[in-house]
């Protein structure tokens, strides 16, 4: 199976401090899959976590569970 899929989505970062941040996402994945061999769906994620930055490196932890 290949192919290629539209994507798209939001973000926002709130500053807890100034090694500390709070990150919310959304993305929107269209016609995943492939309709021939199984199905083929749209799919929303969305994933909240910190970032931590640490000598101006940013460290990324995300929980993405994703929602059908």
């Amino acid at each position: 199976m290949t192919g290629a899929a539209f994507r798209t989505g939001l973000g926002v970062t709130f500053d807890v401090s100034d090694m500390v941040r709070l990150r919310a996402d959304w993305d929107y994945l269209v016609n995943v899959g492939d309709e021939d061999e199984a199905f083929e769906t749209d799919i929303n994620v969305f994933s909240v976590g910190p970032e931590f930055l640490k000598n101006l490196t940013l460290i990324q932890w995300v929980h993405s569970p994703p929602i059908f």
